[in-house]
């Protein structure tokens, strides 16, 4: 069963007034397209759980590079879920050589989300692959704990 099966209600994730980009990531909130990683729907299944959707396409991030900001952009993010489920929509999509290329990123995104966030983390979907998201996905596989890895489901 997926973690989109059963679900009663569905809410398209609107920020509130009191929830702003300024406190999950400062580089965002000054320009949006600094990072890419956003909160795109929220749901709540028949247990009432909620399950929110995170969308991710680096090829439109302007600092895909900059490793140290987009961890504390995903930690940040990730600590106000709660008790919530969560699932991450990577999208392949313009992903290149350059970034394939930052494995340090990826190997710390994998262990952020492993060590911190593994629990909560129904699936990770790979939207559009290409031959440098294979690549990546690859060269990261030896990195990942078999919970993670049966978690991703290519789309």
């Amino acid at each position: 069963m997926s973690s989109q099966d059963n679900f009663v209600n569905i809410n398209i994730y609107q920020p509130n007034k009191n929830e702003t980009m300024r406190e999950i990531c400062l580089y965002c909130y000054h320009n949006p397209k600094s990072h890419s990683f956003k909160k795109i729907k929220e749901e709540v299944n028949l247990n009432n759980i909620g399950i929110v959707s995170y969308y991710t396409k680096v090829a439109d991030a302007a600092l895909y590079y900059d490793t140290k900001s987009i961890i504390a952009h995903y930690r940040n993010e990730l600590n106000r879920l709660g008790n919530k489920r969560w699932i991450w929509i990577f999208d392949g999509e313009g992903f290149s050589l350059k970034h394939a290329l930052n494995i340090s990123l990826a190997k710390q995104l994998a262990k952020l989300i492993t060590d911190d966030f593994n629990e909560r983390l129904d699936n990770i979907i790979i939207r559009n692959p290409n031959f440098f998201t294979n690549m990546l996905l690859k060269s990261l596989w030896l990195f990942l704990d078999k919970k993670l890895k049966n978690k991703i489901i290519y789309e």
